[in-house]
């Protein structure tokens, strides 16, 4: 984590594996958040991912080879979504290249998601036997009830400007060139704005919509956990190991 004034940034760096989130990870994540969302002085929390993609989502092969990881992969993804949005601060995203899956889901619980037309999202984890569940609860805010259904159901993954357009992202820069200092602006903009009436805002916000709703939140848990406990979810996810070794060799 970096401070600047009001702006602190939390970045996941494991750019090798495209910020993959381990159990480590998400660990390390939730323990920053909740030093942040202790700290008065910040009000704009700055959320990146290291290298050329802001996440690619739980570590599949983690899971795969031991389905009690996959489990605690879900648990704590289902945390990192639920201290997001219920954080005081304002947290902005930088979503360069891909936010899949996971990290699909821990954009949907930002308050503000800023990416370019290259940037990719969304929840390809049926084609791996899994349901991306655990993230309704903040991308219905975001996105509403049909488009979430496309998203979930369908598990395509769509460019910058259709993610714009489902207002997946709130902000989209002309070009990735251009989105660092987009979300510059964004941030130096918000930290500008009187602190305590953002917080009650966003409190407000929160309840009305429903995203920090514990029973919500741990009733979509429970239906990707259900998913992740099948045969099915087995055999897809060797099927999708074998695939990716055969597609490198």
């Amino acid at each position: 984590m970096r401070r600047s004034e009001a702006v602190s940034i939390l970045r996941f760096e494991d750019p090798e594996r495209r910020n993959a989130l381990s159990v480590p990870m998400l660990e390390s994540f939730l323990k920053r958040l909740e030093e942040v969302a202790c700290d008065s002085r910040v009000t704009i929390v700055r959320l990146e991912g290291a290298g050329s993609a802001f996440c690619s989502g739980i570590d599949l092969e983690a899971g795969r080879e031991d389905p009690a990881m996959l489990v605690r992969l879900l648990e704590l993804l289902s945390q990192a979504m639920r201290s997001i949005r219920g954080m005081p601060q304002v947290v902005v995203a930088q979503v360069q290249g891909a936010a899949i899956a996971g990290g699909c889901a821990l954009l949907s619980a930002c308050d503000f998601t800023c990416g370019e037309p290259g940037t990719r999202v969304g929840y390809p984890v049926t084609r791996v036997g899994l349901s991306a569940a655990v993230s309704v609860p903040t991308l219905l805010g975001s996105v509403g009830t049909a488009a979430a259904r496309s998203l979930l159901l369908e598990g395509s993954v769509i460019d910058g400007t259709k993610a714009r357009q489902l207002n997946l992202l709130t902000h989209l820069a002309a070009s990735l060139e251009e989105l660092p200092g987009l979300v510059d602006e964004l941030c130096a903009d918000l930290a500008t704005k009187a602190p305590i009436a953002m917080l009650k805002t966003k409190a407000w916000l929160n309840e009305l919509d429903e995203s920090i709703q514990e029973s919500r939140h741990q009733s979509a848990l429970e239906y990707s956990l259900h998913s992740a406990q099948t045969d099915e979810a087995a055999l897809m996810l060797e099927r999708n190991w074998k695939n990716k070794k055969r597609d490198q060799s």
